[in-house]
């Protein structure tokens, strides 16, 4: 008598996740905060998840530096004075005719006071793929608060 080994058959990593250097499913914090999300709860998991992670960002400084490292040579804009920087962590916040879900802005001391030196903004997706948005700029943002 043979006896057979169970096989446990993972999704392929997506091309994208190996390119960007994502952890694997297990040892993604994101992916194990969304396996049991709270079916009660009338907020869209979205929500839930991007208020966690600007909560650890703005409270942990160590991962918060090393996220933002990862993110700055992943597109090639790494300020070289990011640890100097003021950072400010929010959600929610308007761009154009829409919402960002994450915004982190860096700031810098002048002679003239504070300047903004990096704006990033964050679209967080549970269970999306990488896809495109519509362009948004400042113009859509001002034709908003005109009306």
């Amino acid at each position: 008598m043979t006896a057979s080994i169970p096989l446990l058959c993972l999704p392929p990593r997506s091309d994208e996740a190996r390119d960007l250097g994502l952890p694997d499913v297990s040892d993604n914090i994101s992916q194990r905060l969304i396996r049991n999300p709270h079916l009660e709860s009338d907020t869209p998991r979205e929500r839930e998840c991007t208020e966690m992670l600007c909560s650890v960002l703005c409270n942990r400084t160590t991962l918060r530096l090393l996220l933002l490292r990862w993110l700055g040579e992943l597109v090639g804009a790494l300020p070289s004075d990011l640890d100097e920087m003021e950072l400010r962590i929010d959600t929610e916040g308007s761009i154009g005719a829409k919402r960002d879900d994450l915004r982190i802005e860096g700031w810098r001391e002048t002679n003239d006071g504070q300047e903004l030196v990096l704006l990033w903004t964050v679209e967080v997706k549970v269970g999306a793929q990488f896809h495109g948005s519509s362009f948004q700029d400042r113009s859509d943002e001002a034709s908003d608060t005109d009306d």
